[in-house]
């Protein structure tokens, strides 16, 4: 497998063996390392349809400019038209690309960062085995009642 390093965003660069280095038109386009890992967890291209007129690795890189700069990629020269960003965008999030995406990479930089690749950690959702805390059952934390009919408020 082809070395990590481009994962660190500390870094800015990476280092790629056997291969030459894309041009990287910004801080958040994929390095060739990246895009070696990331491009077989992606859908296969239809084999039926109009031709593909975007590569799939220029999508990915403005979907990431969105993410990073909040910009509509529409702004930034040399990108997709924002039309079929978010094509690609919606198709993946309903093949739960990212789900798929997100363990690989994070497994990588954990890895890149001398750590275990591996290790899970505890659930984020609270449990709801436990009581409420009190603060959760104040007045002040629920909506208030409809009016009564006679006006004065109380429910």
């Amino acid at each position: 497998m082809v070395g990590v390093s481009g994962w660190s965003t500390r870094l800015g660069c990476s280092i790629v063996v056997g291969m030459q280095e894309r041009p990287r038109r910004y801080p958040s386009d994929t390095s060739d390392a990246q895009w070696v890992v990331i491009e077989p967890l992606l859908p296969p291209l239809a084999r039926r349809g109009r031709p593909v007129a975007h590569a799939r690795r220029d999508v990915l890189d403005a979907i990431l400019y969105v993410v990073r700069t909040g910009c509509a990629c529409g702004v930034a020269g040399g990108l997709p038209p924002w039309q079929t960003v978010y094509w690609y965008f919606n198709q993946w999030e309903q093949q739960k690309v990212t789900e798929k995406i997100l363990p690989v990479v994070r497994g990588q930089l954990r890895i890149a960062e001398g750590r275990d690749r591996s290790r899970v950690r505890g659930s984020s959702i609270p449990s709801r085995s436990r009581a409420p805390t009190p603060s959760a059952r104040t007045p002040a934390a629920t909506t208030p009642g409809r009016r009564q009919a006679d006006g004065n408020g109380s429910s």
